[in-house]
């Protein structure tokens, strides 16, 4: 972690859990101006955040059927062009961004 007065590195003087358990106290020292400050530090339940997520998507989809078929389709599309570009590109050894590109602009 960097000072916050002198962006000198620090180091951790003491560590101990708040009551909670989800946060840890940690008392910092600059290596550089010696001084001293606490940082508190969580961590974030990523299960949890995708488990959200996956069922926001589940109600927009549920929500609006037409445009999650939409989506559907051009998702297929871009995966399709995508191989497409994937196979010309191992054709002539041209970069498969650049062969992306020129069928973007239509050239």
């Amino acid at each position: 972690m960097i000072c916050p007065k002198c962006k000198a590195e620090t180091r951790v003087v003491d560590s101990r859990p708040e009551p909670d358990g989800k946060v840890i106290k940690r008392r910092r020292a600059c290596e550089g101006c010696g001084h001293r400050f606490p940082t508190f530090e969580s961590t974030v339940d990523v299960s949890a955040r995708r488990k959200a997520d996956a069922a926001g998507q589940r109600a927009r989809r549920l929500a609006d059927p037409e445009r999650a078929r939409e989506q559907d389709r051009s998702h297929s599309e871009r995966r399709r062009i995508r191989k497409m570009a994937r196979a010309e590109a191992t054709e002539t050894g041209r970069p498969l961004a650049e062969i992306l590109k020129q069928w973007e602009m239509g050239l």
